[in-house]
């Protein structure tokens, strides 16, 4: 009776170790499917685990747990996690930002939480601050290769052509509009006719087509050969009449009738292009010679100016400066030379390689010659090299400026790059496979065309969708400010204008002061109606930011000074150079003057009520007055200079913050309430937040310190590596932006102390160029920044924004295989 006791009870330990077994086992592997993000795997274990025999009621309840958190919305948030290391390890860090982004917007949409919210950020603005890394269109494919491309005049239509065919395309769209092409003969060379309505053709079989783009029809035809090619017909800049280059015979000239205006024989190196002067007044002929490559330089009127090659030496090429009256040659020895049109030398370089392409700046201040040894090198005018843009990895196949001054290089291996003239590579175009050997620009420069010898064509928007660019001034911005409705933002510089600008970038009105004195300070009054601009001597109150007028009203103000609005905007406060704080109203009228005792002010600004005013002194003294002129207390405050004030929102407490490297909080009577020290090399900036929940301060020594409403020590945001000039917030408090000198502005989430976005489109033209100014617009979904050398910039900072710009987009999508993996076909989420 033992014995059968015993077995049974060994039978019924082994039954529970198996069970046990099975449990563990099943649990084990769904767990780390689960943090593999394997969740379909992880749902078949769990479910295994579920049917073990001899299960616990707390097995049971765990395996549940189990299966609901891999089952539910969380799976959400751990697919957002995933697209994150995805599209910003795998993805961003290849280049392929395209996709990156494509990864964002899904991930976002799934769940738009902080994680999800910061990608979106991050890999947005990584292909919409620079402009080589943009979504790129695919405006269609030619079977034999891309070999030119060209815009119509009013750049609706690009024509792209390959061996044998021309192809027409809608330019924005990309829809396909007409292809020629025959069995019988090729399409060697193909223009727009002036009305863009239809082309003309130089054919294979001798004859020059002229076609209607509706239906493609012949509208006239001229036989100027019956056994040569026509290699090209190009139309002078102004379409008086179109240069053709017939094989074997050289170069004849028509009008727009076709009546022949001229003729050259040239037999012995045969003509493959042209090149015009700006003014049509010369051109240049290129031909393949036995012994080198030949260019001659023509009037008009066909009358032969002189030959550009020297002696025993080739020309690879050669172009005409926007003026006209310049010529930049490349030689095969190596060389470059400007040259007058009367072909003498006004200048040479020597690049150390073969030099393949030339091109002049579009200010005729620079040129470039892009070289056989990868490089691209860009000199000024009297011959002095300035930049060398290296990092190529094959022979560069063409080298330009776009309108804007930017370069754009392209390679042999399919890459296209995109640089500032100081030698900045922006950034990578990775679009194509195969050599990119054309390429067409708008006259804007918005939108770059490339084309590659695998038949791509590819449409990149130069301009970010919802990025804006203010540029325009001609010198140095300090300052940058949002208009009370979001709707306008006003630039001030030291080329004594300001400017004020739509939210899309568009220029409504310059405001020039008679003086022009460099405009140290702009605002917009609280309801927007007036805006103030501060030189160093005056104030200048300005009604209707959209209006024409001049000054309203004007007073004189200490070059130190800083003014301020009431809160209802019916008031400025200002100080004088005699020691006296101001009252003015809108008309100018001085209302009010505040004695500050024989020493110089630094700051003034009111309550948020309008019922006080606060001064500092250059004695590091603070000054409260009644707005009505009742003086109240004078604070004995710091050691060193102060460098802001401030009152808290509720109007209860002011903030200081000082060269002394503390902030203070102070009550109206004068008492210190809280130090908060920290900063070594001295405190420049002390903010309440707008909910007046937090202080933010920061100093000399770069770090950024949060601090709660009584001054007690929360977190330190150490991300800058310079000075922080400015600091904003959203009017929720939820978000801050600090822009620093080291040419980068962060959005952090204060709740979390995290950076969401980093920005760093400015491009700085030396060392001592930085950032200078940034705001966040009044609605919370723009920032604004500005620098001293690169003008201004505008994002969305709202994510709507960003998901709305991708929604107008043509991009590539995400692969099927890929879009199957993370569920995002589905349509379940």
């Amino acid at each position: 009776m033992r014995i059968t006791c015993l077995f049974v009870g060994l039978f019924i330990l082994t039954i529970s170790v198996q069970a046990q077994d099975c449990f563990k086992t099943f649990m084990t592997k769904g767990q780390a499917a689960y943090q593999a993000f394997d969740f379909e795997k992880a749902i078949r274990q769990f479910e295994a685990a579920k049917v073990c025999s001899g299960l616990s009621t707390a097995q049971e309840e765990e395996v549940d747990e189990w299966l609901d958190k891999t089952r539910n919305g969380y799976i959400r948030r751990l697919k957002s996690g995933l697209l994150t290391v995805q599209s910003l390890i795998n993805l961003e860090m290849r280049g392929d930002a395209t996709r990156g982004l494509r990864f964002a917007q899904h991930a976002y949409e799934l769940d738009p939480n902080l994680d999800a919210q910061r990608m979106l950020y991050q890999n947005y603005y990584s292909t919409a601050e620079y402009p080589a890394k943009r979504l790129y269109q695919t405006i269609g494919q030619l079977p034999n290769g891309v070999r030119h491309l060209d815009l119509s005049d009013d750049g609706q239509l690009l024509v792209a052509m390959g061996a044998s065919t021309a192809t027409i395309f809608n330019a924005e769209t990309g829809a396909l509009v007409r292809e020629f092409k025959s069995d019988n003969w090729a399409v060697n060379w193909m223009e727009f006719m002036p009305d863009n309505k239809s082309v003309m053709m130089a054919c294979s079989d001798g004859q020059i087509r002229f076609n209607a783009l509706e239906d493609g029809h012949v509208l006239k035809a001229f036989q100027l050969s019956q056994t040569a090619e026509i290699f090209f017909a190009k139309w002078s800049p102004y379409r008086d009449y179109y240069l053709v280059a017939v094989e074997g015979e050289g170069l004849r000239a028509y009008n727009a009738e076709g009546d022949l205006l001229f003729e050259k024989e040239i037999t012995e190196a045969p003509v493959y292009t042209v090149n015009y002067s700006p003014s049509g007044d010369y051109f240049i002929s290129f031909s393949l010679g036995l012994f080198g490559n030949k260019a001659s330089l023509w009037s008009k009127d066909g009358e032969l100016v002189c030959e550009l090659g020297k002696p025993g030496t080739g020309v690879m090429d050669a172009i005409f400066s926007e003026t006209s009256n310049q010529l930049l040659v490349a030689y095969d020895d190596g060389s470059a030379a400007v040259l007058g049109t009367d072909c003498q030398p006004k200048v040479s370089v020597k690049s150390g390689s073969i030099a393949k392409f030339v091109a002049f700046s579009p200010d005729n201040q620079h040129f470039l010659t892009a070289n056989s040894d990868l490089t691209v090198r860009l000199w000024r005018m009297d011959g002095q090299e300035v930049a060398v843009l290296a990092g190529h990895e094959t022979d560069i196949a063409k080298a330009f400026f776009l309108h804007n001054g930017l370069i754009v290089t392209t390679t042999f291996d399919g890459q296209v790059r995109i640089w500032h003239p100081s030698g900045t590579l922006l950034a990578l175009l990775g679009g194509h496979q195969k050599s990119v050997i054309s390429a067409a620009f708008t006259a804007d420069s918005g939108v770059l065309f490339t084309g590659s010898m695998s038949g791509l064509v590819r449409r990149w928007p130069l301009r970010p969708g919802l990025v804006r660019t203010l540029s325009g001034h001609t010198a140095a911005l300090n300052s940058i400010v949002f208009s009370p409705n979001s709707e306008m933002v006003m630039t001030s510089s030291y080329d004594g204008t300001a400017r004020i600008w739509g939210r899309n970038g568009t220029l409504l009105r310059i405001v020039a002061p008679v003086q022009a004195q460099p405009i140290r300070y702009a605002a917009f009054a609280p309801r927007g109606e007036y805006f103030v601009l501060q030189d160093p001597t005056l104030l200048m109150l300005f009604r209707d930011p959209l209006g024409e007028e001049g000054p309203v009203a004007s007073w004189p103000i200490s070059p130190a000074g800083k003014f301020s609005f009431s809160s209802d905007g019916q008031q400025i406060l200002s100080f004088n150079a005699q020691n006296k704080g101001q009252l003015h109203n809108l008309k100018g009228d001085l209302l009010k003057e505040y004695d500050l005792f024989g020493h110089p002010a630094n700051n003034a600004c009111f309550d948020p009520t309008g019922n006080y005013v606060l001064f500092s002194t250059q004695d590091n003294k603070i000054h409260l007055y009644k707005k009505d002129g009742t003086f109240l207390n004078t604070i004995a405050s710091h050691e060193m200079p102060i460098r802001e004030i401030h009152f808290s929102p509720d109007g209860t407490r002011i903030l200081s913050a000082s060269n002394d490297g503390t902030a203070r909080l102070w009550n109206f009577k004068g008492e210190e309430l809280v130090r908060m020290e920290g900063h070594k090399q001295g405190c420049f900036l002390a903010r309440f937040t707008p909910d007046g929940q937090h202080i933010i301060t920061s100093g000399g020594s770069y770090k950024i310190k949060q601090w709660n409403a009584e001054g007690q020590f929360e977190k330190s945001l150490e991300a800058h590596d310079f000075l922080v000039k400015a600091i904003d917030f959203t009017a929720d408090s939820q978000h801050m932006l600090t822009v620093s000198a080291d040419n980068t502005c962060r959005v952090w989430s204060l709740a979390e102390g995290d950076i969401i976005v980093s920005f760093t489109g400015h491009i700085m033209s030396n060392i001592l160029d930085s950032l200078v100014d940034g705001c966040i617009s009044p609605d919370g979904r723009y920032l604004a920044t500005c620098s001293s050398s690169d003008g201004g910039r505008i994002y969305p900072l709202d994510p709507s924004l960003i998901l709305e710009m991708l929604e107008s987009v043509t991009i590539d999508e995400l692969p099927v295989e890929q879009l199957q993996k993370y569920g995002l076909d589905t349509g379940e989420e």
